[in-house]
């Protein structure tokens, strides 16, 4: 267990309540647009605009280009790139356009005669039919039998389309970029290639020189017909706005929960999300309390308390009168677990205060009622005063005439913390915990000493120069 000290003046700071303006660009390919005038994607637009106002309770306004449209077949362009790694697979993958790609080390790191025979099988075919393996596996024997372990060892390190039809695409003229946010480019077709969607900014997609966040989203019949368009225009539009990664439910407990982990349930995005990648919720929205947990289902108050933090990486949320639990990597993954009701509830506790011969600082993590009178600090009038009562983590001097110990049994919340004020305060915590902090004090056999652990039952001096709060792990 370790604490760590959370100032209120930082807590209260929040990501000021704006407008976020996103830029969508349509461009056609393949000679067959699906959205003919800007009207056509208004629908489109619209809902994915009203979904992320909600999930990040500020506004999300936006306006449409046109870019025109691209004539070029994407299964040619695909075939093409495709071509291009089988061909540096045949020259064992030469340095140094091909060095990222020996991190992942392929089983055909260097073909045997075999494997170069069916490498050249496919690029003579693609090369004369000009399409892509896909259909060399659905229209020649070779690839029917070989498709998947040429997938696997080569065409996998291969880019789609969407690539071409990035690289040098001009934006209209009307498009500031200054006065937006993000730009969504939605490349779109009637013709059924799936292109699928990434973000980055303008200059990694090769559109000009500009650092501009952006994304782009493949539209095609398919994507209609299933309505997931709009989805994946918000899970881009969040990776744009600083999500560096996905959610993760590898045990499928919480199954279409959350729209970065691809499900099909849209309007949902964890609170660690919003608090800790995107700055839509401050650090405020954490507590230990269960009962101050708000249910995130049509939730517009960023000022309220989302977020319930049950461990050290630990988290729950409620959504829809449902608990959520999920843990957290270092590097701020979300992973979901199964619901541990337990750790909502307070849980009973043994702490025992060892009393020795002379004068001894001690504490509870409890109310209790004392057997005989004791001194307690008073930090506001920095005083002591006599009492025969102490709240919970109050310490407490009590002097003994013979080593003794007494053991008390309580209950403790569900998560640790000290309110600390301005100045001198004498509290205590009910478990043990590593701290390193100058400004504690422990009292030992009658001289004060710096702890390097908080023990439970004992009492210390903590001194700060404004009210904090300790957060206990």
């Amino acid at each position: 267990m370790r604490w760590c000290m959370m100032w209120p003046a930082l807590l209260s700071l929040l990501v000021a309540a704006e407008e976020c303006r996103v830029a969508f660009v349509l461009r056609g390919y393949d000679n067959n647009p699906m959205f003919t005038s800007t009207a056509q994607f208004d629908s489109e637009a619209n809902r994915a605009c009203a979904v992320l106002s909600k999930l990040s309770f500020r506004d999300f306004s936006y306006e449409i280009f046109d870019a025109g449209v691209d004539r070029r077949s994407p299964y040619y362009m695909a075939s093409l790139r495709e071509i291009a790694v089988l061909e540096a697979a045949l020259n064992n993958w030469p340095s140094p356009e091909w060095d990222w790609m020996r991190h992942n080390t392929p089983n055909w790191l260097v073909p045997d005669s075999a494997q170069r025979t069916l490498i050249q099988d496919a690029i003579d075919w693609m090369t004369l039919h000009k399409q892509t393996s896909q259909q060399w596996a659905a229209q020649t024997e070779q690839g029917k039998l070989h498709f998947r372990e040429l997938q696997a060892n080569v065409l996998r390190f291969s880019s789609g389309a969407s690539s071409d039809y990035l690289k040098g695409m001009v934006l209209p003229p009307a498009l500031n970029l200054d006065d937006y946010d993000t730009v969504n480019i939605i490349l779109h077709s009637n013709t059924d290639y799936g292109l699928a969607g990434a973000s980055s900014n303008l200059k990694q997609f090769g559109i000009g020189n500009s650092g501009k966040s952006a994304a782009y989203i493949g539209y095609n019949p398919s994507i209609v017909a299933a309505d997931k368009g709009f989805g994946i225009i918000i899970h881009e539009t969040i990776h744009s706005f600083g999500m560096g990664t996905h959610d993760m439910d590898p045990d499928r407990v919480s199954p279409g929960y959350s729209v970065m982990n691809h499900s099909t349930n849209f309007d949902t995005l964890p609170a660690f999300d919003r608090m800790h990648w995107l700055g839509w919720l401050p650090k405020t929205t954490i507590t230990r309390n269960p009962s101050e947990v708000q249910d995130l289902k049509g939730a517009v108050d960023p000022d309220a308390k989302y977020l319930l933090k049950v461990g050290r990486r630990t988290y729950q949320e409620l959504y829809d009168g449902k608990w959520i639990q999920y843990r957290t990597d270092s590097y701020g993954t979300v992973t979901f677990e199964q619901v541990d009701d337990s750790l909502r509830k307070p849980r009973k506790v043994t702490v025992v205060n060892d009393f020795y011969q002379g004068w001894n600082l001690v504490s509870l993590p409890f109310k209790q009622v004392l057997n005989g009178k004791v001194f307690v600090w008073n930090s506001v009038n920095g005083v002591y005063r006599l009492t025969d009562e102490i709240e919970a983590n109050q310490a407490y001097w009590k002097f003994s005439d013979s080593d003794y110990s007494v053991s008390y049994e309580g209950l403790i919340p569900v998560g640790l913390s000290l309110d600390i004020k301005t100045g001198w305060n004498m509290s205590g915590i009910g478990v043990d915990t590593d701290v390193d902090d100058r400004n504690i004090f422990g009292w030992n056999s009658g001289h004060y000493y710096t702890p390097s652990v908080l023990k439970a039952g004992r009492g210390y001096w903590f001194f700060s120069p404004r009210p904090t709060t300790l957060i206990f792990d």
